[in-house]
């Protein structure tokens, strides 16, 4: 479940109804919303110029080419990790 639909969902009826159906409907159309300028970015530049020139898309890699860029990532794989900036400018290098 979504963030957004996530704090809403304490308001929700007990049993499902029409309204709490709309509820979730908005709050997907919500998320679709702003996700989807990124998505359009990473779309015409390409993952790697996206990442370089947005640090929102920056921070939301976890993984590139398979080395964790996250530290949490890193640990559940029990691997070295290694900061998205290092591996995407070795990239271009």
């Amino acid at each position: 479940m979504n963030p957004y639909c996530k704090a809403l969902r304490r308001w929700l009826p007990e049993k499902r109804s029409f309204r709490s159906a709309i509820l979730f409907v908005r709050c997907d159309l919500a998320l679709a919303n702003d996700t989807f300028p990124y998505l359009l970015k990473l779309a015409n530049l390409g993952a790697n110029a996206a990442i370089r020139q947005n640090a929102c898309i920056a921070q939301g890699v976890h993984t590139f080419q398979s080395t964790p860029t996250a530290k949490p990532v890193a640990d559940l794989r029990q691997r070295c990790w290694q900061a998205v900036a290092e591996l995407v400018e070795s990239e271009w290098e």
